[in-house]
């Protein structure tokens, strides 16, 4: 009978199998972020977003539309550097659907957070903005109607979106006399 031996361990191969797991690792890590960094550089933002016009705030914060119709303002605040505002790009505004429905009920506004400005950054400080991305419903007096303040998916934005038109629907109702109310 031959005696049983362990296997040694030489301390060199295993070090060196270890590295080479390393590698791959840090490789596979590596394209998957390139990859993702790709995807959100060539997808094209279907909203048109406008830039907030210069000069100083106004009462609304938000400039009132140049539409005959009253309508919500949407308000993203974001920024070059934030990585789930370039997500929120490549997932939701690039999707027609949703670009449709935010220029069929709302006046879409950006503030830039990642240059410095300090309209922007009133604005910011006045809609109590401490995360990106933020998205903001705000009706025509500039009162806050809904909040969106997370990276969201298609289905859920589309969802909040839908909440925030409702909830300006039913300020709006709201604002207006009633017929009784006239006597």
């Amino acid at each position: 009978m031959e005696p049983t031996t362990t296997p040694t361990r030489d301390p060199v191969a295993l070090r060196t199998r270890l590295l080479r797991w390393a590698a791959i690792v840090v490789v596979a890590l590596t394209a998957a972020a390139g990859l993702d960094l790709i995807r959100q550089a060539v997808a094209t933002d279907r909203v048109a977003w406008r830039e907030m016009p210069p000069g100083p705030i106004d009462a609304a914060a938000v400039p009132v539309s140049a539409a005959p119709v009253d309508r919500p303002r949407l308000v993203s605040f974001t920024a070059d550097w934030c990585g789930a505002c370039r997500s929120m790009k490549a997932d939701v505004f690039a999707r027609q659907g949703i670009a449709d429905a935010i220029h069929d009920r709302f006046d879409p506004y950006a503030v830039d957070l990642s240059r410095q400005d300090t309209q922007a950054r009133a604005v910011a400080r006045r809609y109590g903005v401490t995360h990106l991305p933020t998205l903001l419903v705000v009706g025509a007096d500039g009162r806050e109607l809904a909040r969106l303040d997370r990276y969201a998916d298609p289905e859920a934005f589309t969802s909040w979106l839908d909440d925030g038109w409702r909830r300006w629907a039913e300020s709006r109702a709201a604002a207006r006399p009633t017929a009784d109310s006239r006597l």
